[in-house]
């Protein structure tokens, strides 16, 4: 058995006696401190509530910088890269922390990150969360499409919606007009659609579309299309889901 090298002085052999005493699993105190709080840290920015984005993606658009290299949540994520930053260096405070044992703290590092986060939001909806806050999306079942002609916008979605409380919820869905199509670049009133109903614990697939809703003063580019985000709204507060982005083809 191999000692540990950073442990070993010039005098001291390589191979030790396997039915000596283990050394202790921490190495540093200091260094496990940190590595606490680098945890805990990265759970908390990767806590997603009370909408799709990261409190981390929410920090970055307060303060001004982009969230992605690209608009529409394409290209490269920079919030996520700020989180994989961090977990780097815990690893090596982790590393450092540690005299033995390395490996499987790594490897269930790599499964609380990769579960924590999701496991957090929706306990807090089912247990902690009323009303709206309660409702989730189903970002993999739900798509809002939209065409622009002659200043006539329509919109087409399709939304899954899990109600995870045990009481009654009345939302309204509300779309966001895109500002690029808007020649003042100011943002028009949401569009509503219908009201839903859920009921305690209910999961509904609900599809719909605006009609026709006219744009005064609008950027004439042909016929635009695109992808649209969705709000739900119980009249006083909104909640806003980036839904996934697909291919013409799809």
């Amino acid at each position: 058995m191999f000692k540990n090298n950073r442990n070993r002085t010039a005098r001291e052999p390589m191979y030790v006696n396997p039915e000596a005493p283990k050394p202790p699993l921490v190495y540093s105190r200091r260094s496990l401190i940190i590595s606490v709080v680098l945890f805990l840290l990265i759970m908390t920015l990767s806590f997603r509530f009370p909408d799709s984005s990261s409190i981390i993606e929410r920090i970055f658009t307060a303060i001004g910088l982009p969230v992605t290299s690209q608009s529409y949540g394409n290209g490269f994520q920079y919030a996520n890269i700020f989180i994989l930053a961090l977990f780097i260096i815990l690893l090596f405070t982790a590393n450092h922390a540690l005299e033995r044992g390395r490996t499987i703290i790594v490897v269930i590092l790599l499964t609380l990150l990769a579960t924590v986060p999701n496991w957090l939001t929706t306990s807090y909806e089912r247990y902690l969360a009323s009303g709206i806050y309660a409702v989730d999306v189903d970002l993999n079942e739900s798509r809002c499409f939209y065409t622009l002609e002659q200043g006539e916008f329509k919109a087409h979605c399709q939304l899954r919606l899990i109600n995870k409380n045990n009481s009654t919820v009345k939302v309204q869905p509300l779309l966001e007009i895109p500002r690029v199509h808007i020649a003042s670049g100011e943002a028009l009133p949401d569009i509503k659609l219908q009201p839903i109903l859920l009921e305690p614990k209910e999961t509904r697939l609900f599809r719909t579309e605006t009609g026709h809703v006219f744009i005064e003063n609008y950027i004439d580019q042909g016929i635009n299309e695109g992808w649209l985000d969705v709000k739900l709204s119980n009249g006083h507060y909104d909640r806003r889901w980036e839904l996934k982005r697909y291919s013409n083809s799809n």
